[in-house]
């Protein structure tokens, strides 16, 4: 499973990739994110995703697919 989330005049966002555990290791998400950066690209759109930094094999299929690390993202939560 992916996503193409959202759309600016620029980037188009990727998320929600995920494959249940006993289908993982079978290269299923990796075409799956390349094909939907083919069609971002065709709509001239420069394909990002975010990957969690503590999941080092997701992190490796993005950069095989091409995709370069650029910088890091904080989550802040608040409680009430």
């Amino acid at each position: 499973m992916a996503n193409i989330s959202h759309r600016t005049a620029k980037y188009g966002r990727i998320n929600a990739v995920f494959t249940p555990i006993e289908f993982r290791k079978n290269g299923y998400a990796s075409a799956l994110v390349a094909e939907l950066c083919v069609i971002l690209e065709k709509e001239k759109l420069v394909p990002m995703l975010y990957a969690d930094i503590s999941n080092p094999a997701s992190n490796k299929v993005y950069q095989n697919i091409g995709f370069l690390k650029s910088g890091k993202i904080t989550e802040i939560e608040f409680l009430e």
